[in-house]
């Protein structure tokens, strides 16, 4: 079994999707596989298929002028133990190694064995959200964060099956944390990565589900379950679900309200304008940027005057140059 990452972000699915000439891993013996890989009836209770990250790799997008001295190295340390809270997650590589057979469990069927790569981005804002060194870090009041995770496994015809989800906030800087930046910057990159890598792996795990168990777990007291479910609506258009989807984006619950304002964007209902606005008040950055991007993809005068309101009054500076941006694409 070999699984592949990409070592580049976007343009590399593609190739993957078409295997880029390699020679596919035979596809696994669907009689083989353990009941939690098995697709259950219509509508039916889904029980979620334990990941195994047999491939873990990190890379730093950020020029170098403006890096955080030794961050990647930090950031990849920590990130297994981060992504063993998910709790979808068994085990994850560590140091380039992959986690044993008893670490994986039973469960480390093709399904479950995954390879992902964590591709993240920073900058220090001053109050004029101009770009600041980290030698200057104490003229930086906001930290831009944005993070992608790319997930792939084996595919049942044996080639790569891939996910990819963003996370994007800016968060506050405050100048007294400038003497801890290390510190700082990697506690909100795991926050982030933790979220993305969960909605990659949920993405994976829905993907081959019936529209009928999808609104199943729309329902569901899991919040993995819940936030995969609410994704795959907005990737399939399933009008009919947005009303919980509107309540998952007001949930206390941070990755939740994110996933679901995006979906919220994707099925593009004017109807749910109210609801995209509501998340602009959230205490969390990561939905306030999931709820403007959603409101930018609205095709419908009401959204494009809400955007224009946000980018004239909105409390938060970074929300009105977000605003502002969004409306001249």
């Amino acid at each position: 079994m070999r699984i592949v990452v990409a070592l580049v972000a976007a343009t590399t699915c593609t190739a993957l999707m078409a295997n880029c000439g390699r020679k596919s891993t035979p596809a696994p013996d669907p009689a083989a596989a353990p009941p939690a890989a098995a697709a259950a009836k219509d509508g039916a209770p889904q029980q979620v298929t334990p990941f195994c990250v047999l491939q873990l790799a990190v890379e730093q997008a950020t020029p170098a002028p403006l890096q955080v001295s030794g961050l990647q190295d930090a950031f990849a340390a920590a990130l297994p133990d981060a992504l063993t809270t998910i709790k979808a997650v068994v085990a994850a590589s560590r140091d380039g190694q992959r986690p044993t057979g008893a670490a994986c469990g039973a469960e480390a069927d093709p399904q479950g064995r995954v390879g992902v790569l964590v591709r993240f981005d920073h900058v220090l804002l001053s109050p004029s959200l101009k770009p600041v060194r980290p030698s200057e870090a104490a003229r930086a009041d906001h930290l831009h964060v944005a993070v992608m995770a790319h997930a792939e496994r084996q595919g049942a015809d044996g080639r790569a099956e891939i996910a990819q989800a963003h996370v994007s906030a800016r968060v506050p800087m405050p100048a007294r944390r400038a003497n801890d930046l290390a510190a700082f910057v990697r506690i909100r990159l795991l926050r982030a990565a933790s979220m993305a890598v969960t909605d990659a792996l949920g993405q994976l795990w829905v993907r081959r589900m019936e529209s009928g168990q999808i609104e199943a777990l729309l329902d569901d007291r899991d919040p993995f379950k819940r936030a995969a479910a609410v994704r795959e609506v907005g990737e399939r258009g399933m009008v009919e679900a947005r009303p919980k989807v509107e309540t998952a984006a007001l949930s206390s619950r941070r990755d939740l309200a994110v996933v679901a304002a995006a979906a919220l964007g994707r099925l593009g209902d004017v109807a749910s304008l109210p609801t995209l606005e509501s998340c602009l008040d959230s205490p969390s950055p990561e939905v306030m940027d999931a709820a403007i991007v959603a409101i930018s993809e609205i095709a419908d005068p009401a959204a494009r005057k809400a955007l224009e309101t946000a980018a004239k009054d909105h409390p938060m500076a970074w929300i009105r140059q977000r605003a502002k941006a969004l409306l001249e694409r």
